[in-house]
């Protein structure tokens, strides 16, 4: 990710004022270095490569299975990531001198060798080659048309229905989707125009003719550097953060809390309406873009959620003030949103034993449940379910 907010120096993110506030960790020192695979790497990419011609990972016995995944995420690691910094334009690389205790309001300071590091505003990075990350040409892209791509291949021909899962799987992941990534509204390019074929029914289920697809916001930030592919910014923060529910910026997140006790604004059991213009019909909360029920139930949800937790916290730390108590739900809040994705969603996707105990693994560790110093989960995630009292000094962890 590649800051491009501002060319000046800032200061580094600072904790939140309130009784109590843990010190900040000092600085560290340089980055470690991530250079070309050692030769185990190596030798394990090249055999799992020729294993899964014939046996995909969740195929394979246990143990085999569990280290082809992590095989697989070392290369994906290595040649799934290219780093758009060097355009032009960027605020250049500087280490987090001192890391807070709590999320910061923007995303930036969690990363302790890059402070921009996931911060809103900064450029998306690629999944392929910066020289193959150049768009076709308008006429290039409608041949074929898109429409009748999805006609012919993604069409519902009958109804398939989805044993193991719900419309809320389909919810759960565009609401963490929106704390991670979006481009921002492009209010001003003439949209794309998608040709449609004499038979198609697009008019008949209420698209306008003809079909507009808006085009990705540019990167507002000119480039410097000749020769470089289009550049997007994120205008969310990127981290694991709960930015859909708490927003990108101090000011939109002080808009959506009470000021007092730590808690979230909620009105008679809901979320209140968007006080913007024309935006009355949605939630006011952190991010409402291309917002429907299944996102309105969840945001509600977990802006009750983080009101319970701060009530919780409360009678444990009656000295707290609403700042500490609302950095602290925050991240509590956040730390059961990722248990949820780690140990329930992702294995309700892709149902198999592999990916079940693979995931388990992330969030527990390897050790099997009855071994003596297993982790239950992070320190958050069991004081949500209230299980025991956080420690006064909250740990943050690092979590893209």
């Amino acid at each position: 990710m590649t800051d491009t907010t501002s060319t000046e120096q800032s200061a580094a993110p600072q904790a939140p004022a309130g009784a109590g506030v843990p010190a900040q960790a000092a600085g560290p020192g340089p980055a470690p270095a991530y250079g070309p695979p050692g030769l185990l790497e190596r030798l394990g990419s090249a055999a799992f490569a020729r294993v899964n011609r014939t046996r995909e990972w969740h195929e394979l016995p246990l143990p085999l299975g569990l280290l082809n995944l992590r095989v697989l995420r070392d290369d994906l690691r290595r040649k799934n990531l290219y780093d758009t910094y060097g355009a032009g334009g960027e605020r250049r690389r500087r280490a987090t001198p001192s890391l807070a205790p709590f999320r910061s309001y923007d995303g930036s300071g969690y990363d302790p060798y890059d402070e921009d590091m996931g911060r809103v505003g900064t450029r998306l990075d690629r999944n392929a080659p910066l020289h193959l990350a150049f768009p076709d040409s308008d006429e290039e892209l409608m041949s074929p048309s898109p429409r009748e791509i999805s006609r012919q291949l993604l069409a519902r021909k009958g109804f398939v229905p989805a044993p193991t899962l719900n419309l809320l799987a389909a919810a759960w992941i565009q609401f963490e989707n929106h704390g991670w990534a979006n481009h921002g509204d492009n209010e001003e390019a003439e949209p794309f125009t998608v040709p449609l074929a004499e038979d198609d029914d697009w008019a008949e289920h209420g698209g306008s003719c003809p079909m507009r697809v808006n085009r990705t916001r540019p990167d507002p930030v000119a480039h410097t550097t000749a020769d470089m592919p289009p550049t997007y910014e994120n205008t969310v923060t990127h981290w694991w953060d709960g930015s859909q529910i708490y927003g990108s910026d101090e000011a939109r997140c002080r808009a959506l809390r009470t000021g007092e006790h730590g808690r979230l604004v909620v009105e008679d059991g809901r979320l209140p309406a968007d006080p913007r213009p024309g935006r009355s019909c949605l939630d006011w909360t952190g991010m409402n873009s291309d917002y429907w029920a299944g996102l309105s139930l969840l945001h509600t949800l977990f802006a009750k959620e983080h009101n319970a937790i701060c009530d919780y916290l409360r009678g444990h730390y009656p000295t707290w003030d609403d700042e500490r108590l609302f950095h602290t739900a925050r991240l509590v809040n956040t730390a059961l949103m990722a248990k949820i994705h780690t140990v329930e969603w992702t294995p309700g996707i892709l149902d198999t034993p592999v990916l079940r105990h693979a995931m388990d693994a992330n969030w527990h560790g390897v050790l099997p449940r009855w071994a003596p110093g297993r982790s239950a989960g992070s320190a958050g995630a069991r004081c949500s379910a209230g299980s025991s009292a956080p420690p006064p000094t909250t740990t943050r962890r690092r979590s893209r």
